[in-house]
């Protein structure tokens, strides 16, 4: 349970900050983009745990059984995935509403 929140709390400020460099107009210093990230992440985190079980069990049939130091393959790239997302969404919402206010 705890293992799942800091895989997608670390993959959303690695998101995070991604699409913060690559992005230009989103001009955050890295607390920020990371901050957004983990929030991003572990909401990421919350809505992939919300899929229907059948939906999940196909996308990860792939790598059943694997297991990477004792962490299920399955859950860590789906932790991974998920957080990078969801970081990345988040940064772009900040940005969005950072640019709404300035008006």
């Amino acid at each position: 349970m705890l293992e799942g929140w800091i895989i997608n709390a670390i993959s959303g400020a690695v998101g995070g900050n991604l699409v913060g460099s690559a992005v230009k107009d989103l001009n955050a210093g890295w607390i920020t983009k990371s901050i957004a990230g983990v929030v991003g992440g572990s909401a990421g985190g919350q809505i992939l745990g919300m899929l229907p079980p059948d939906l999940v069990a196909g996308l990860s049939s792939v790598m059943a059984g694997q297991s990477v130091m004792g962490l299920d393959l399955n859950n860590l790239v789906g932790g991974v995935a998920s957080g990078g997302v969801g970081g990345a969404i988040a940064l772009f919402a900040w940005g969005y509403i950072k640019k709404m206010m300035a008006r």
